[in-house]
């Protein structure tokens, strides 16, 4: 599609939410403008914009490989610009644009894995709407969006990148997606169900849960994650936040106390993710 289209399309969502979020006003679109024609079969080219650590390089520090592998798929160039900013200060550069719907110079933002474009990706926790929504509501939004946040770590790296050790523990990218799914099991299934970990099928200790076996790959762990993820979700959908689930060691607790905790654990592991993504990928580069 168009820059133009695209952006038309923004206006109605996302994009303007963010905006809203940075203090810029929201500009109306009315909804029969929000559709944008598919244009991708005449328009093969696009502009791909993010921070230079989100986007994985090979070893030399010159090639993108998730980039080269998606042009290869779709058949559509890539013209990849770095963004060195914060999301208040690319937001307010580029916001004009957004609101006059004109070109910003930039298709698209990010890649959650290959063959998926999601443009210009915003964190649903800014959107207004959340701001005022329901606490069960707030609380899941902000799940969800640490839950993304480690899948998507692993994004762009090879195999040998996910599984480098870095820092004395087991901890490696690829074990703490590992250890993720392990946490949603273990408050999402044996806290609610009351199973055994030997039934649901994992380690019996958190430390354990960070192992690599030969059979792990990025594809593999990052699969298991989401599953898990959406077993999670199903398990506490008919469930409230003051419903008691009872199969911790530390006896009956409140969802409401559930979810925080795992929410504590998740904004951890991510900042773990992100100083971890960062010294693989910046190596890389120095290397190169």
């Amino acid at each position: 599609m168009s820059r133009r289209s695209l952006l038309r399309a923004l206006g109605g969502g996302a994009a303007l939410g963010a905006l809203a979020g940075c203090g810029v006003p929201a500009a109306y679109v009315a909804p029969g403008d929000r559709a944008a024609a598919d244009r991708s079969a005449r328009e093969r080219r696009l502009t791909w914009a993010n921070r230079p650590l989100y986007i994985g390089t090979d070893d030399a520090g010159r090639k993108r490989p998730t980039l080269e592998a998606f042009e290869r798929r779709t058949g559509i160039a890539v013209d990849y610009v770095g963004e060195i900013n914060d999301n208040d200060e690319f937001f307010g550069k580029i916001s004009p644009a957004l609101m006059n719907h004109q070109p910003t110079d930039r298709d698209c933002g990010s890649l959650r894995r290959l063959g998926t474009l999601r443009v210009m990706v915003f964190q649903p926790s800014t959107e207004p709407a959340v701001f005022h929504a329901a606490l069960r509501e707030q609380f899941e939004t902000f799940l969800d969006e640490h839950r993304s946040a480690l899948h998507d770590s692993l994004n762009g790296l090879t195999e040998e990148q996910a599984r480098r050790s870095l820092v004395p523990s087991k901890t490696t990218l690829l074990g703490l997606v590992k250890h993720a799914t392990f946490v949603e099991k273990v408050w999402f299934d044996e806290a609610i169900t009351c199973r055994s970990r030997t039934e649901i099928g994992i380690p019996g200790s958190p430390d354990e849960s960070f192992d690599l076996h030969d059979g792990d790959t990025i594809a593999s762990v990052q699969r298991a994650h989401q599953q898990a993820c959406a077993a999670s979700r199903q398990a506490t959908a008919q469930l409230t936040l003051d419903d008691l689930v009872r199969g911790n060691r530390r006896g009956p607790l409140p969802l409401r106390w559930v979810y925080l905790h795992t929410l504590r654990e998740l904004a951890q592991h991510c900042g773990h993710a992100d100083i971890l993504r960062e010294q693989i990928l910046s190596g890389t580069a120095r290397h190169g």
